[in-house]
């Protein structure tokens, strides 16, 4: 109910006003890194490639 919603922040509702910082970015994800180290075409095998080359070095 009301009782548990949270307050308005309005300081952070003034900072809007005057704009927002950039929020944009570009960034490559750990499981597309993978796909690219392993030579996956699929995200879902990839990981699994990845865990047996790694276990497969280490010991």
């Amino acid at each position: 109910g009301d009782e548990e919603a949270q307050t308005i922040d309005e300081n952070y509702c003034k900072t809007l006003e005057y704009g927002l910082p950039s929020t944009e970015g570009s960034s490559i994800g750990i499981d597309r890194l993978t796909m690219i180290l392993t030579n996956s075409k699929n995200i879902k095998i990839s990981y699994i490639h990845f865990v047996n080359f790694y276990y497969s070095y280490r010991y």
